[in-house]
């Protein structure tokens, strides 16, 4: 394969994961002949230049282990996850920038050597690692004092557990020293479902990490609540997914004195909010200094018509929002008119989510006024129009894009 036309193929495949894509996609004996045409590319044009990210597969032959051992010393930033790990990591060169995605991965299956062998990786080259652990076991105790080092700079940490019971104490004490012994800056806890007493234990350690600044809580009810009483003053974007008014409402109405909070997701599994709950919901949106703000709460405003005016007004409030997403509130086609009229207040928003609502062709001059805005780098809408409505649109604004899948929930 000519030099050349690895070029070619290389400027259609924005994403550097995209590579193995098409590599999965070609006859196996073209595999090898790509690579040394890349390799041999690579003399002309670096290949850091066609891919910026090197993406490791989990498996390779003998032949492609080799041309990827000459390529990852050429190349400044190698991603290794942890099924990549046994494969790759003892052949990162000291000149090659790791970072290292371990992904769901579960801890207590993965080897101490291959753990000790990418934290001393970040130690020698001086970059951040972001680290993701899906426990097996609810009772497992995790090697987390593998990663607690002076030197190591873990920029973030997810933590993801099975559903169906509790999380141990001696988990939840784990997590505690991890968290107050290192300098996580994002931190991200999955299906963290515990008594209140560890969940207060919990809570504190997040109040204490020195340098937190995004916190993602996805079906975590009891550390909710326990965190309405945390000191999280350092957080800059905060993500709340999958909980009940029930147990966010204490630690909602505490956000206006974040004074950092500039990003925030809100996913409730029901936004059938009674009219006072509404207001007390409302006032702390208009109360934020938000640059992002993502809202999935369903059925908000269904069957109540002045909902939505009062909503984008607290919206427009936001004069520094460059995003916003608002899913299943069903917003109808007054609400898209009125968004309009809320525009000018925006004046900084690019980006538009406004799938998995309830507006239809009748709103297609407000829709048309709206996605003509030149600052539009994209805008998600609801597959509730009509093909020609669609067509229409898609003729004014080329980063539109409309979603096949209205009515179904999808994972945030």
């Amino acid at each position: 394969m000519l030099p050349e036309l690895v070029g070619i193929i290389a400027g259609f495949v924005a994403d550097p994961v995209d590579l193995f894509v098409l590599l999965r996609a070609l006859p196996r004996y073209w595999i090898g002949p790509l690579f040394e045409a890349l390799l041999e590319l690579a003399d002309f044009v670096p290949i850091a230049h066609l891919w910026p990210r090197l993406h490791l597969p989990p498996t390779a032959t003998g032949r492609i282990s080799t041309l990827l051992h000459v390529a990852m010393a050429q190349h400044p930033c190698v991603i290794v996850d942890v099924d990549s790990a046994a494969l790759w990591a003892a052949h990162v060169t000291p000149s090659t920038q790791l970072s290292s995605s371990i992904d769901k991965s579960a801890i207590d299956t993965l080897p101490a050597s291959i753990l000790r062998r990418l934290v001393s990786l970040d130690v020698t080259l001086d970059t951040t690692i972001r680290l993701e652990f899906l426990w097996t076991c609810l009772d497992s105790l995790p090697p987390l004092e593998l990663l607690r080092t002076d030197t190591a700079r873990i920029a973030s940490a997810g933590f993801s557990f099975p559903r169906g019971g509790n999380v141990s104490l001696a988990t939840i004490n784990a997590l505690d020293k991890y968290l107050r012994s290192q300098g996580v800056r994002s931190v991200h806890l999955r299906g963290m479902r515990s008594a209140p007493e560890t969940a207060a234990i919990l809570s504190r350690a997040i109040g204490a990490a020195p340098i937190l600044e995004h916190l993602s809580l996805y079906d975590a009810p009891t550390l909710v609540v326990a965190l309405a009483t945390a000191d999280l003053t350092r957080v800059r974007q905060l993500t709340l997914n999958d909980v009940s008014w029930l147990h966010v409402e204490t630690l909602w109405a505490k956000l206006p004195r974040l004074p950092l909070l500039r990003e925030l997701d809100l996913w409730i599994d029901h936004g059938r909010l009674n009219d006072d709950e509404f207001s007390r919901f409302v006032a702390v949106v208009r109360s934020l200094h938000l640059t992002r703000f993502s809202l999935h709460a369903k059925n908000l405003l269904l069957n109540y018509p002045e909902r939505d005016r009062v909503l984008l007004a607290a919206i427009a409030n936001h004069h520094h929002l460059t995003s916003l997403a608002l899913h299943f509130v069903m917003l109808g086609n007054d609400g898209i008119a009125l968004l309009r009229q809320a525009l000018p207040s925006l004046p900084r928003l690019a980006q538009l989510d406004l799938r998995y609502n309830a507006y239809d062709d009748r709103c297609l001059p407000q829709l048309q006024a709206i996605v003509a805005r030149s600052q539009w780098t994209r805008i998600d809408l609801a597959d509730t129009l009509s093909t020609a409505a669609e067509e229409a649109l898609q003729a004014a604004a080329r980063c539109l894009h409309f979603d096949a899948k209205c009515g179904a929930g999808l994972p945030h």
